[in-house]
């Protein structure tokens, strides 16, 4: 057990559209590994311009900050003097968009460039986790700084499965820490890393879509640029590193990620968060890192998955027009 706490800044993404379901959400990330960090930066993503409306989230922004004097609040700086820092510090050329298809860009980048501590866990604020953050945090600084290749670390995906074996996903099994697993790509729900590593000459490289994902972006409006997780990717690939994810010490440490948010899913995240922390999910979800339809029935999110492709989209608000 950790007596102080890690000097490691927990560090979360939220938008003012997200409170009316991810506060419960926050709250639980908070409990299970925020408090025993000694910074919780709650970094709120907003349209470049404008300042993010929190009037029906302050009660709720008082109480942590009084439960977690570590914890400050933070409106994503899209000022030109901070996007041109963050974009020095991270990328070899040119700047980090404000957004991509699939939500936020420039927030990823400005929430660790912004963490008081080298180390920086972020999550998204919809990520559950399982079992306890002590002493996994311990664990995945020294497994940082103890080899130079692993570039990052997550905690295991998925509630833990007979011998800790993933139903999805296909990666060598590490001898230590337990439960370990080495991944060559990366992904932006959830890392643990040290920003210093950017602090060099070696930055991220621009690179942008394949053509056909580029028209797609001009169409709605996005950056070309590829997804954050895939420049990460490129970086890792290029300097022989890789990421590690592992469960650690008993209890350890997993998450647990929705993939939709329908009304069944919204209406029950008070009883999913508790079969989280308690560890009660059903056998089918052991080893998944995505909620799967053990725990929440998503046909309708399926069904409307396959009618809603984007070239769709943009045809039916051409007509509209």
């Amino acid at each position: 057990m950790m007596d102080a706490l890690a000097p490691v800044t927990f560090q979360v993404n939220i938008t003012p559209g997200d409170l009316g379901y991810a506060i419960p959400i926050v709250e639980h990330q908070i409990a299970q590994v925020g408090r025993f960090c000694s910074e919780i930066l709650i970094s709120v993503d907003h349209r470049p311009g404008r300042e993010p409306d929190l009037s029906g989230a302050r009660d709720w922004i008082d109480s942590v900050r009084s439960r977690h004097p570590q914890a400050r609040f933070a409106p994503v700086d899209y000022s030109p003097a901070t996007v041109a820092a963050v974009s020095r510090y991270f990328l070899d050329r040119g700047t980090i968009p404000p957004r991509c298809r699939r939500g936020g860009y420039f927030s990823y980048f400005e929430g660790i460039f912004q963490a008081r501590n080298d180390h920086v866990f972020h999550v998204d604020c919809d990520i559950m986790l399982g079992g306890s953050a002590q002493p996994w945090l311990g664990e995945a600084v020294r497994l940082l700084e103890g080899n130079p290749d692993v570039f990052s670390v997550s905690p295991l995906p998925g509630p833990p499965a007979p011998g800790l074996k993933l139903k999805r996903q296909v990666a060598p099994a590490l001898s230590s820490p337990r439960g370990a697993y080495r991944f060559d790509g990366f992904t932006t729900r959830l890392f643990l890393l040290n920003k210093r590593r950017f602090s060099g000459s070696a930055k991220l490289r621009a690179r942008r879509e394949p053509l056909r994902q580029q028209i797609r972006a001009l169409v709605e409006g996005y950056s070309r640029l590829v997804l954050p997780e895939e420049l990460i990717g490129d970086y890792m690939r290029m300097h022989g590193l890789h990421r590690v994810d592992f469960a650690g010490e008993v209890p350890g440490l997993w998450s647990l990620h929705p993939p939709f948010r329908n009304a069944e899913f919204l209406r029950r995240i008070p009883e999913i968060l508790g079969a989280v922390e308690s560890g009660n999910l059903p056998a089918g979800q052991l080893g998944d890192y995505d909620i799967n339809e053990s725990l929440v029935d998503w046909s309708d999110c399926y069904r409307d998955l396959k009618n809603n492709r984007w070239w769709r989209r943009y045809l039916r608000k051409g007509f509209r027009s």
